[in-house]
């Protein structure tokens, strides 16, 4: 995590170069690259994937990389609203308790 921070932070956000630095980096390199890559998709959504960037690793994964994002991205959400709800459910039943 710290090397892909500081090529992050070296490359000034450089979603491509940071992750060719990571890859390049002589480490645990498929780590590193993707793990810039998360913390600056993250931070500025799939636009900062370039479309050739994107149609390249849509080729070459036989897969739509941002349909796949997105399906990601609605799991999340409903795990998230499923332990929610259990907080919530369980916040409820502490509660009565103490009536």
């Amino acid at each position: 995590m710290p090397l892909a921070l500081g090529f992050c932070l070296v490359n000034d956000g450089d979603f491509r170069r940071s992750i060719e630095d990571g890859i390049n980096s002589g480490r645990d390199t498929d780590s590193i690259g993707v793990m810039a890559g998360a913390i600056l998709g993250a931070m500025h959504g799939e636009d900062v994937i370039g479309k050739a960037d994107c149609q390249l690793l849509d080729e070459a994964n036989r897969l739509d990389l941002i349909a796949s994002a997105d399906a990601f991205t609605e799991t999340v959400k409903a795990i998230l609203a499923a332990d929610q709800a259990a907080t919530d459910s369980r916040a409820v039943s502490r509660a009565a308790l103490l009536i």
